[in-house]
């Protein structure tokens, strides 16, 4: 009975939802509106298709259950459970630091899409350590990120996470040629970078002057796809418009400073976790004994949380260190 994010091809991971009993968010193709919820078709994963049944049968037709609808700042949850919690129940502490990432208000545009397969499992991809930014991205080390101040902490026992990071641009000589591609443009340079990661697959992030929502369906056991979606606000005049373009493309796009590093590591991850072994978390753990809900910027004990909720959701023993 959680709240969860699916992309806008929901086949496979609705069936995870509906398990669940959670609430699942989307975005409209409608580029009029900001994050909207329309009921799509649905082909079931795994679910017998009309070439599977003789010619005198009638073709099935799924329904796709909800208990209703409900909006946060613009962006639509839809559950499948009437046991569901209300939404702000779900959210918790995430309340703040999203509605700030959709523009302290909700009145966004669409401005596109993109989407991208990755070689990797989807708990691989969705189990970004908060600390990997400064240590992997050069766009980031560009920004000051690891030495700027910031948090991250669990919003809800449901596994969901926050991060709210101070950006610094750089001062002096820089390997970008046109340095506008980081520049601040909007009203938040003191927060620069903002993501709410609600469990199992959504990620909201605002980095700079980027408005962007992600929405991950697994694909098979190799490969998850992700749905990126980006935003301005209606209020944006050409020129901003134009610079969130730009930004978004150049720092997510295909061929962006953290997308072309993010899908590489990711591969490296998946192979990784191959491997015989434990992984043993220690910065940011100050009891053993204890999960935390509260870390600093970059300690490696954020996922801890998450992690027990997906144990405690999958029916895992927690089992001895």
């Amino acid at each position: 009975m959680a709240w969860c994010g699916f992309s806008t091809t929901p086949a496979r991971t609705a069936a995870i939802s509906s398990r669940r009993r959670s609430w699942a968010t989307r975005p409209n193709s409608n580029a009029r509106t900001t994050a909207g919820c329309s009921i799509p078709r649905v082909t079931w994963s795994g679910a017998p298709t009309h070439g599977n049944f003789c010619p005198a049968s009638t073709k099935p037709t799924i329904r796709w259950p909800s208990r209703g609808s409900t909006s946060f700042f613009g962006l639509i949850f839809v559950t499948l459970s009437a046991e569901t919690e209300p939404l702000l129940e779900y959210l918790g502490d995430s309340q703040n630091c999203l509605r700030e990432l959709l523009a302290g208000d909700g009145r966004l545009k669409l401005l596109g899409y993109q989407k991208v397969r990755y070689d990797t499992n989807w708990k691989s991809y969705t189990d970004n350590d908060g600390y990997h930014a400064p240590l992997l991205h050069q766009a980031f080390k560009m920004l000051n990120w690891q030495g700027g101040k910031g948090r991250q902490y669990t919003a809800t026992h449901r596994g969901h996470i926050c991060f709210e990071s101070a950006l610094s641009v750089a001062t002096g000589p820089s390997v970008l040629k046109d340095k506008s591609l980081i520049e601040f443009k909007g009203q938040d340079p003191a927060v620069g970078s903002r993501i709410v990661s609600l469990f199992p697959t959504f990620v909201s992030t605002k980095h700079l002057d980027v408005i962007n929502l992600r929405f991950a369906t697994p694909i098979d056991a190799e490969t998850v796809e992700v749905h990126y979606a980006y935003f301005a606000h209606q209020d944006d005049d050409e020129e901003m418009v134009r610079h969130r373009l730009r930004q978004s493309s150049n720092l997510l796009g295909p061929c962006g400073l953290i997308s072309m590093e993010d899908a590489s590591v990711f591969h490296r991850i998946h192979i990784g976790n191959h491997t015989p072994g434990s992984a043993i978390f220690q910065k940011g753990v100050h009891d053993p004994l204890k999960l935390e809900s509260e870390f600093l910027q970059n300690d490696e004990s954020g996922n801890l949380p998450r992690w027990e909720y997906y144990r405690s959701v999958m029916g895992f023993k927690r089992a001895a260190a």
